[in-house]
């Protein structure tokens, strides 16, 4: 008779669980998305990570490609064929892009892994103001 009230215990709990899980996952995550254009993206997929200053602060959640008509330059040219990488910024210390941030796609590794290396803003002088942050989109 114990062992089935601690099996049906066990299955209630974790029936509790699965809810509070399920029921958590339409919420903001606090998950802070950066969309950059490469030149080049080759070899970069999904899942490989983001670094600044050699800390892991995020990963890549999307790799595509710039269409016709898409802003891609500063000034809101359009230059299809670049490439367009979404970046999932998950530290809540470096959610805070500004407009001279900058990123590279460098190697990882040997076997041709990647990782995308970022500057949130460029270093400046005590006291000089910080440029606007990035557009929402």
């Amino acid at each position: 008779m114990r062992r089935i009230v601690l099996i049906l215990t066990g299955f209630v709990a974790l029936a509790a669980l699965l809810a509070t899980t399920a029921a958590g996952e339409g919420e903001d995550d606090g998950t802070y998305l950066l969309r950059a254009y490469f030149d080049n993206a080759g070899f970069l997929v999904e899942g490989e990570d983001v670094r600044v200053a050699g800390a892991n602060v995020g990963s890549v959640q999307a790799v595509d490609v710039a269409r016709a008509g898409e802003a891609v330059t500063e000034n809101g040219d359009e230059d299809p064929g670049k490439a367009v990488v979404t970046m999932a910024i998950t530290d809540p210390g470096f959610q805070d892009f500004r407009t001279d941030a900058s990123c590279l796609i460098r190697p990882q590794s040997l076997l041709g892994e990647k990782f995308v290396d970022c500057d949130p803003t460029r270093p400046r002088a005590p006291g000089s103001p910080l440029p606007p942050s990035l557009e929402q989109i």
